[in-house]
């Protein structure tokens, strides 16, 4: 029997990636690197405009916090409720604040709540708040600290004594806005001299405006205190039995208004856009006697609508603008 040898087929040698087969794979890599980049992007642009829209409601949260916190406590006058009394009546409240000829801060108490129509940048504060916005102001007594009284307060008066002793005595300073009241009657009034070095008399004099700084230009309008208003001591002891306090804190005027943000660069905030000027500039302030601070960025108009009921418990509502309010 022969045997048939057996034969093997020899292997095709291979020689590498051809110039062709190369450049089809990096084509092929590029278009999966570029949708790999494509999502990269896509998710960042997300992320980033989803962080700001949560710094903006956050931004509004706070601001609407703030405002609402402030309305709140409009009107509060130390331990007198607005319901029964009447502002600028000598029976109740007399306000003793009014304006500096040439000054822009009003505290003036006669309004606890107002809005103005600011058709110029010169709408108090003067040369801050943008043309075309409104500004929104708050008035109250922040009951901080109160101090009683050392000595009953009669007709005429014109100073008062309070107790020096008192540990709150120390945060009573020259310009503040004080509040005076027994909870039935009281008077709003700024300090012109300085506690520090008065043993413990507070002084209310006209003429006498406040510099730069705490409630820059305000003054009293009257120093007087009227004959249906004397404040009597915690004991009781003179004509008016009803114990009197001496309400500090930061009371006074608080002021909403859109200026320029301290972000603009050197330009200017405006409701239309020019070459140094618009509203991406613009920013949501809050001023109160220490000054004016910036709120939030990107808040460029602030329209001011007022709503009450009338006798038939029907709701309207106007603009701040209508001079019929």
């Amino acid at each position: 029997m022969k045997c048939q040898p057996i034969l093997f087929k020899k292997k095709k040698q291979q020689l590498g990636i051809g110039l062709i087969e190369l450049m089809i794979s990096m084509l092929i890599g590029l278009f999966i690197m570029a949708g790999v980049v494509q999502l990269f992007s896509t998710s960042s642009q997300n992320a980033v405009a989803a962080a700001g829209a949560s710094r903006i409601q956050e931004n509004i949260r706070y601001v609407f916090s703030r405002m609402a916190e402030d309305i709140s406590q409009s009107g509060n006058l130390g331990c007198i409720s607005t319901t029964n009394m009447t502002l600028n009546n000598a029976v109740f409240m007399d306000n003793l604040l009014g304006l500096a000829s040439a000054a822009g801060e009003a505290k003036d108490f006669s309004s606890i709540i107002n809005g103005d129509d600011s058709a110029t940048a010169t709408t108090d504060p003067a040369g801050l708040v943008a043309t075309g916005t409104d500004t929104f102001r708050i008035r109250y007594v922040n009951q901080g600290f109160r101090i009683d009284l050392a000595a009953s307060v009669e007709e005429g008066d014109s100073s008062i004594v309070v107790d020096s002793a008192d540990s709150n005595y120390s945060q009573l300073v020259q310009y503040q806005v004080v509040a005076l009241t027994n909870c039935s009657k009281g008077a709003v009034f700024m300090i012109t001299n300085d506690p520090s070095g008065s043993a413990g008399v507070i002084e209310f004099n006209t003429g006498i405006v406040a510099p730069a700084g705490i409630n820059e230009g305000q003054e009293n309008i009257k120093n007087l205190i009227e004959a249906s208003e004397a404040f009597g001591l915690v004991d009781g002891s003179s004509s008016a039995t009803s114990p009197t306090y001496l309400y500090g804190g930061s009371t006074g005027s608080y002021l909403y208004f859109v200026g320029t943000s301290a972000a603009a660069g050197g330009n200017t905030c405006a409701l239309v856009t020019g070459t140094t000027s618009g509203p991406q500039f613009c920013a949501l302030f809050r001023r109160d006697r220490s000054g004016s601070q910036e709120l939030v960025e990107g808040v460029h108009d602030l329209q001011v609508m007022y709503g009450w009921t009338d006798t038939a418990n029907q709701l309207f509502f106007a603009p701040a603008s209508d001079a019929a309010i």
